[in-house]
């Protein structure tokens, strides 16, 4: 644990907030990480949230219910999560030209989190289908101002189970974007192992900025988060208190316990393995898909991955995708 926890910290620059626009250097290791897990964990289940779902009753309340419950969800966000500025500058690097938040026509809030699978074409979770509608934009980390909108849906053949959670994603054409991603084939990963070091960084809709009435497209950078705790790891399905059904192909489910909340949907679960050298940059690599919160049910299965709070819930990068984004040429090579 102390080794996946030193893996996120130097990936992460982890330390307090300073006005900054990236770490430079390191810091020391938080000493009360299990702490932090612990604590948010509470906090999580004191939100005034469905106890079946995680979410709230009726979605389309949901600025109006966490302005009234704001000292709440401000604790939470204040608590268990840091900032785009808190982040180490390599980290930034990785993911700025690559992973964006997704916005409505006219809409200064994010709604979903989607990622750059080739220059013009974006990863997201396949709910967020209902809000991309004609005009819905993408805005990059490393160009906030900057739109590029999104286009019409790719289909991707032969994707397998037709389950919920195994079926939740989607990808969308991407209309003339201005830079070029700097991912390729190599940057994803379907090797994920148990114990794996990861972090997910997305817009929160509980962030201060979000919460704001008067809250200004310019500003929506400051609505990035990522979990405070810095031990976060990824779990298997056989690790999980009340194992996946066996009727699934369970090893295509991903489970975490990154602080998430609304508006992290589709984003990147991105594996970090520490440098050899002392001081070094860490390998990234993207290894699955950030879906939604455990919920609190014990019953219900019908999503596929099913509900194991705490554990949050994703899934690999489908082999599907990758298969039809990077097809395997005659020589072999993709």
């Amino acid at each position: 644990m102390l080794r996946i926890c030193l893996i996120i910290c130097l990936a992460l620059g982890i330390q307090s907030s300073e006005a900054r626009e990236c770490i430079k250097n390191g810091s020391a290791l938080p000493k009360s990480y299990n702490k932090i897990i612990q604590h948010c964990e509470d906090l999580y289940n004191k939100l005034p949230l469905d106890k079946s779902t995680g979410e709230i009753a009726n979605p389309a309340d949901r600025v109006p219910h966490y302005r009234h419950y704001r000292p709440t969800y401000i604790r939470y966000d204040k608590d268990c999560f840091f900032r785009w500025k808190d982040l180490h500058c390599y980290t930034q690097d990785f993911i700025g030209e690559n992973v964006g938040a997704i916005f409505e026509p006219g809409s200064s809030r994010p709604f979903c989190t989607g990622f750059r699978i080739r220059s013009d074409i974006i990863v997201t979770a396949g709910h967020c289908n209902e809000g991309i509608s004609n005009g819905a934009v993408m805005r990059l980390y490393a160009h906030p101002l900057d739109e590029i909108r999104i286009g019409s849906k790719i289909e991707v053949p032969d994707r397998g189970p037709r389950l919920p959670d195994l079926d939740d994603f989607a990808l969308y054409k991407l209309d003339k974007p201005d830079t070029a991603s700097t991912w390729n084939f190599q940057t994803f990963s379907r090797d994920v192992k148990s114990g794996q070091a990861i972090f997910i960084v997305a817009p929160s809709l509980i962030s201060v900025e979000a919460l704001d009435s008067n809250a200004r497209v310019e500003n929506w950078l400051e609505q990035i988060r990522f979990s405070r705790a810095p031990s976060n790891q990824i779990f298997l399905p056989n690790e999980m208190h009340e194992p996946v059904e066996a009727r699934l192909p369970s090893e295509e489910c991903l489970f975490h316990q990154d602080s998430t909340f609304t508006g992290m949907s589709g984003a990147p679960i991105i594996a970090s393995t520490r440098a050899k050298e002392l001081g070094g940059v860490p390998t990234f690599r993207v290894i699955g898909i950030h879906l939604r919160n455990g919920g609190f049910s014990e019953d219900d299965r019908a999503t596929g991955c099913g509900y194991h709070h705490p554990f949050n819930v994703g899934i690999k990068i489908p082999a599907s995708v990758l298969d039809a984004i990077y097809p395997v040429q005659a020589n072999g090579q993709r």
